[in-house]
C-alpha cells in the first residue's frame, strides 16, 4: 500500500488547475525550465513542497511497532 503511494506521480494544483508529473509533463515543460530560472525555481518548490507532504502523510499511517 505505502509502496503504491510513494510511486504514483506528484499531483498539485496551480490558478485552479490540476497538474500531474508525468513523462508527458516533463518534455512539455523541458525548454522552459532550461531558459527560465524562475519558472524552474518555482517548479522545484511546488514539487519539494507537494512530495514532502505526501511522505508526511505516509508516515503518519504507518503504525507504531
Amino acid at each position: 500500500r505505502f509502496k503504491y503511494e510513494l510511486g504514483k506521480p506528484l499531483t498539485w494544483e496551480k490558478d485552479g488547475k490540476t497538474y500531474t508529473f508525468t513523462l508527458e509533463y516533463a518534455i512539455e515543460i523541458n525548454e522552459e525550465l532550461k531558459k527560465n530560472p524562475a519558472f524552474a525555481s518555482e517548479m522545484q518548490s511546488i514539487w519539494r513542497q507537494v512530495a514532502v507532504q505526501r511522505y508526511e502523510g505516509i508516515y503518519a499511517q504507518i503504525p507504531d511497532p
